[in-house]
């Protein structure tokens, strides 16, 4: 068994190199991290491979919280309304949206 030391270690290391230099950077320059972390989320989405929407909406957790840092809340749910249009067709992009804005899947029904 590999301890979790180790599993944080590998985890990292697999993360894109943008999205570390972007965490980095959050606390003094949020408006560059949270440019840095749309381009990946676009460039995760882009993949066109659902396992991976759930990396994308991680990615936009920091997006949220860096916007909500320097009061960007509207700012950031045009963002979100604008990836839910542009991507209404790929159904568990959407499913997982919905968690982030802590939606369930019953409350669209």
């Amino acid at each position: 068994m590999v301890c979790s030391d180790t599993q944080r270690l590998i985890s990292e290391q697999r993360r894109n190199p943008d999205d570390r230099v972007a965490d980095v950077i959050a606390i003094k320059y949020p408006d560059k991290a949270i440019e840095i972390w749309k381009m990946l989320t676009q460039k995760i989405i882009g993949m066109k491979n659902p396992d991976r929407y759930h990396d994308a909406v991680m990615i936009l957790v920091k997006v949220r919280g860096a916007s909500t840092k320097i009061e960007q809340k509207g700012e950031f749910s045009e963002y979100m309304l604008h990836l839910k249009t542009q991507h209404a067709k790929k159904r568990k992009l959407i499913q997982e949206l919905a968690i982030l804005e802590g939606r369930t899947i019953l409350d669209d029904m």
